[in-house]
């Protein structure tokens, strides 16, 4: 009897059947009534628009790379997901639904023999055919009403395919537009208000009866089944452009009636019905552990408005969202967090422009994170906790000699920057750059508040916020799916080289602590000061593997990424602890600590110097998509 033959694509939708859930994608800003009308003409809003790009090869010419787009991607093996389309605001038309609902049937009943999941829907969620002149109603949708829309078209989705959850994929405004939803209750039919334009749009829509009403019940429902939440340089806090200029501009543009008034933080603030004192970035009740947000760097690539724009909002952005502002927060529930602190949803910073030829939506890094995030199972965070950094030895001269505590006249500030690359590809899930302006920066009063105190200022609540989540580096959020690499053990080296098992994982991070400027009774120290220069430059290798004594199943080899592809150098984390490690030692020696959920892989980074530098790189590991285990039928 002939063996069935080996399809990988077919492996990788039955091992992810469970996750294979509607993905429900919502388009971003359209300023002009003809870009809305162009939105509208587009059947995709957008999203099936790809990116062809010049890369330079090994012979060194140019050669073509060709990404698709994200839904053409998705509608390809493994994934295999269908189309739908929304009625504007209305969900699904009768039609379209009655559609669904008999193919979902159909793949049901075939799931086994066919290999595809049913519940795989790639869904367009129109909210903007309502203001265009092909499709328009004669209504003026405000925020609320696009929140509306959305929890009609997850109600009919989940109606017609059976569905128990979906995941929102959002580009700029459109990541507001499903936070209206997510945080703000009065859009309900019963429950909004008249006065409230945005509402009584709501209203238009329920009178002309195309559309049906929503419930309490079901508006509940519809939000809990929100599994997974994706942005694309959605401004999470506004665009508040150079020193704030640009939200007083979008205040004024609100009042003028232009829907760029949606990212001025006052009127945010109003439709995601945030409490006095939250930040705009907050995401309410929603889960921030269930976020991630995707942050575009290249400012001088975004072409909108003939370059008008990236010149408003300046470098330190993708060219209309800067980057500070591309990034969601919620509560910190860990152990001992204080009762206000916030925590940064899972992130990551690639070098693409907010949309166009070179925009974040339409590339290969975009789609790396998005489908990792979605479809992945192991879930790593890199933190840094840096404990000593010296002086170079000619300032540590000028303190010593001044004495104890008169070190007052001396500043100085650090850049970190970090490049996260997976195994075989050829482009980076994050990076995090100084030429970007997308690296970390800290001052040394951030880094050793107990060292560096700062007696007599006086902080608002955000600024001792920001100091309390700047005591650690976070580097990276990474997630990865063991069914992307798999490979064939060596039977002969794999008990001395356990990573070189069948579906080990691999990863690779380059980390530079830049010199810093140091400052020098208010003027800048330039003694043999070379720009460029580092205080900690490592390239390091990490190769995670089956260890059924390590809890979650994994351990990890890591060391430095030599070019000959070997890793013979790595070294497995065998020391186990139950502390937290304080100061580096001068033998350091990795170690790992089980936690409730997770584990940690403590692992010590230093430079003798001088100037000497020690901290610990922490990673974060546990199980992601687990919960998510169901039996499709």
């Amino acid at each position: 009897m002939m063996s069935e033959t080996y399809d990988p694509n077919l492996e990788w939708r039955r091992a992810k059947s469970s996750l294979l859930l509607p993905i429900i994608y919502v388009r971003g800003y359209a300023m002009t009534s003809g870009e809305i009308d162009d939105t509208s003409s587009d059947p995709f809003n957008g999203f099936n628009v790809g990116s062809t790009l010049l890369r330079t090869g090994w012979t060194g010419a140019s050669t073509r790379h060709i990404f698709e787009s994200p839904v053409l991607r998705l509608s390809q093996p493994p994934y295999d997901y269908r189309l739908a389309f929304s009625d504007g605001l209305h969900g699904l038309d009768a039609e379209a639904k009655d559609v669904l609902t008999r193919e979902t049937a159909a793949l049901k009943a075939q799931s086994a023999e066919l290999g595809r999941s049913a519940n795989a829907v790639l869904a367009i969620y129109r909210y903007y055919d309502a203001t265009s002149s092909a499709f328009g109603e004669g209504l003026e949708p405000g925020m609320e009403t696009y929140g509306w829309g959305l929890a009609r078209l997850i109600l009919d989705i989940l109606e017609a395919t059976q569905a128990p959850q979906v995941y929102l994929v959002a580009h700029s405004m459109g990541g507001l537009v499903a936070r209206t939803f997510l945080q703000n209750d009065l859009p309900l039919d019963e429950d909004h208000f008249p006065e409230r334009s945005g509402c009584k749009a709501v209203w238009a829509l329920l009178r002309n009866k195309r559309t049906q009403p929503i419930s309490k019940q079901d508006w509940a429902r519809a939000r809990e089944a929100v599994h997974r939440f994706f942005t694309y340089g959605t401004p999470h806090k506004g665009i508040t452009a150079r020193g704030g200029f640009g939200n007083q501009l979008l205040s004024l543009g609100g009042n003028l009636g232009m829907s760029v008034g949606n990212f001025a933080q006052d009127h945010m603030r109003e439709y995601l019905s945030l409490e006095k004192g939250q930040e705009v970035n907050s995401l309410g009740i929603y889960s921030v552990e269930n976020t991630f947000c995707l942050v575009g760097t290249a400012a001088s690539d975004y072409p909108a408005a003939m370059g008008m724009s990236r010149r408003l909002i300046g470098e330190l952005s993708d060219g209309l969202v800067e980057i500070d502002n591309a990034v969601a927060v919620g509560p910190d529930r860990t152990e001992g967090a204080k009762p206000d602190a916030t925590v940064m949803a899972a992130r990551a910073y690639v070098r693409r422009a907010h949309s166009g030829p070179y925009g974040m939506v339409n590339s290969e890094e975009g789609f790396g994170n998005l489908s990792r995030f979605l479809f992945g199972d192991i879930r790593v965070e890199g933190d840094l906790l840096v404990r000593r950094v010296d002086l170079p030895p000619a300032l540590q001269s000028r303190i010593d000699a001044a004495g104890k505590g008169k070190d007052a006249g001396i500043r100085a500030s650090y850049v970190f920057e970090s490049s996260l690359r997976v195994r075989g590809a050829r482009w980076p899930l994050t990076e995090r750059l100084a030429r970007d302006g997308s690296a970390i920066f800290r001052r040394f009063d951030e880094l050793f508040p107990e060292k560096a105190p700062t007696p007599g200022i006086t902080e608002d609540k955000e600024t001792a916020r920001d100091r309390e989540r700047h005591r650690r580096i976070d580097l990276f959020s990474a997630f990865l799916d063991t069914r992307k690499r798999t490979l064939g053990a060596e039977p002969d080296v794999v008990k001395e080289r356990p990573w070189k098992l069948p579906n080990s994982l691999g990863f690779a991070l380059r980390l530079r602590v830049l010199v810093p400027d140091y400052e020098v009774d208010g003027l800048l120290w330039q003694t043999n000061h070379y720009e460029g220069s580092s205080l900690l430059d490592k390239d390091l290798v990490f190769l995670a593997f089956q260890d059924p004594d390590v809890p979650g199943g994994w351990g990890l080899a890591w060391g430095p990424n030599l070019a000959d592809g070997t890793n013979d150098a790595l070294q497995v984390v065998k020391k186990k602890i139950t502390e937290e490690p304080g100061e580096v030692p001068d033998n350091p020696e990795a170690a790992w600590r089980a936690m409730d959920t997770s584990v940690e892989f403590w692992l010590p980074l230093s430079e003798p110097g001088p100037p000497a530098f020690t901290a610990w790189l922490r990673l974060t590991a546990r199980a992601w998509n687990q919960e998510n285990k169901r039996v499709e039928g």
